[in-house]
């Protein structure tokens, strides 16, 4: 599963339904160095520590639905001062229930525009 989730994405981790982070994988590692160490961490913490600062209600309302969505969120990485844009994937887990994968890659406008292109 989890080399299935990293093909074309920077992140990803699991959650419960209600925020609790139960995987991550080293592409969030790096990506959120600052991020708070302890055994229960949680989506209010990656938000409320600055690393995103947008888009928690969105993927609460997402979790809490049980539903999938794609979110584009601002995120500036460490070291850097332009931010770039995150296309966040939330995708509930078919087995075991209550569980939701985030997944999150690179906005590239290069892409966007081929499709609007079509």
């Amino acid at each position: 599963f989890t080399s299935m989730a990293r093909i074309n994405f920077r992140f990803c981790l699991i959650t419960k339904r209600d925020g609790t982070i139960v995987y991550y994988d080293p592409g969030f590692q790096r990506m959120f160095p600052n991020m708070p160490s302890s055994t229960h961490r949680t989506l209010d913490e990656l938000f409320t520590s600055g690393h995103l600062p947008e888009g928690l209600g969105q993927i609460r309302e997402l979790l809490q639905d049980d539903a999938r969505g794609m979110l584009l969120l601002p995120f500036t990485p460490k070291g850097e001062t332009q931010p770039i844009t995150l296309v966040v994937h939330v995708d509930p887990l078919p087995k075991p229930k209550g569980y939701t994968a985030i997944r999150g890659r690179e906005y590239i406008e290069r892409r966007s525009e081929a499709v609007e292109d079509r």
